[in-house]
C-alpha cells in the first residue's frame, strides 16, 4: 500500500547558496505501491497502435530518410513526450488512483 515516510536531509556547510540551503531538513517522502506485479493489459486498439509505431521507428531506423531537420523534430517529440509525462505525474496522486485509473477503462 503507498504511504508517506519521513525523511531528513542531512545538513551539508559546504552547499552552495544561503543559510537555508545548508541546514538539515526533515521532508516527507511518497512509497508508492509495487508495480513490478501489476498484470495490465492493453485495449486492442491501442496494442495496436503501439505496434504500428514500433514497425515505422523500425523502419526508419533500416533506412533513414536523408534530411538534416530529422534531429530538430527528434528534439521537439522528446521535449513533447517530457511535457506530457510530468502533467500525466501530476495528475495523478498515487499509484493506487493510477491503478484504479486504468481499471476503469477497461
Amino acid at each position: 500500500m503507498s504511504r508517506l515516510v519521513t525523511r531528513s536531509w542531512p545538513a551539508d556547510p559546504a552547499a552552495p547558496g544561503g543559510r537555508a540551503e545548508r541546514r538539515s531538513f526533515r521532508y516527507q517522502a511518497f512509497v508508492p505501491d509495487p508495480v513490478a506485479d501489476l498484470q495490465l493489459s492493453l485495449p486492442g486498439d491501442v496494442a495496436g497502435a503501439v505496434s504500428r509505431a514500433e514497425r515505422a521507428v523500425d523502419a526508419l531506423n533500416r533506412d533513414p530518410p536523408a534530411l538534416a531537420s530529422l534531429e530538430v523534430l527528434a528534439r521537439r517529440l522528446l521535449r513533447w513526450a517530457c511535457f506530457k509525462v510530468r502533467n500525466r505525474a501530476r495528475e495523478s496522486a498515487s499509484a493506487r488512483c493510477r491503478l484504479l485509473h486504468v481499471l476503469r477503462r477497461q
